[in-house]
């Protein structure tokens, strides 16, 4: 039985998809796992939204996050995992998206 089209058309889309995102950002792609729970409709959820946010707030939250004794959470683990210039590039990827709180 000959391979058709339609079975390889996603495969090639996929391939193409693949290389595109070999061209994201660091910051792009760390937020892609903070969307996860900070995305636009997070505030229906108790957990603050942060596209738009503004930077020196981000960047604020961030670093005293890093700085809890607070083991407890995911956002203290990934904030002190990170250096301060790390925390600024994603504090300003995040600033500059169009988001609840721009």
């Amino acid at each position: 039985m000959k391979p058709s089209l339609t079975f390889f058309g996603p495969c090639v889309f996929l391939l193409g998809a693949g290389v595109g995102h070999a061209e994201s950002s660091p910051e792009e792609i760390t937020f892609q796992s903070c969307r996860v729970c900070h995305g636009a409709a997070a505030g229906e959820t108790g957990i603050p939204a942060i596209e738009g946010r503004a930077y020196d707030d981000l960047l604020a939250s961030l670093m005293s996050l890093g700085g809890t004794t607070d083991k407890s959470t995911i956002m203290h683990r990934f904030s002190a995992g990170q250096s301060r210039e790390e925390l600024e590039a994603l504090s300003r990827y995040i600033s500059d998206l169009d988001g609840p709180n721009k």
